[in-house]
């Protein structure tokens, strides 16, 4: 991709739209840096560890895929 090419792309409205919704999730998350987890856009997740962050974020996909598709928990 030309340089000239890019720069229209980046400029264009559908990226500034992008980009605006992506600033607006960032608010109403509370992403303070990085990096932070968002699981399903509705938890933030916070750990003790960076290993306990991933280990919460694990159980959170398996919880919301579980929602997804219909199965409840026992």
């Amino acid at each position: 991709m030309d340089e000239q090419s890019f720069l229209s792309q980046m400029k264009s409205f559908a990226t500034e739209a992008k980009m605006r919704r992506g600033r607006q999730f960032i608010a109403r998350s509370g992403v303070e840096g990085t990096p932070t987890l968002i699981v399903a856009g509705k938890y933030r997740v916070l750990g003790n560890s960076w290993q306990d962050s991933l280990r919460i974020a694990d159980r959170l996909v398996v919880e919301e895929r579980r929602n997804q598709s219909g199965v409840t928990r026992k």
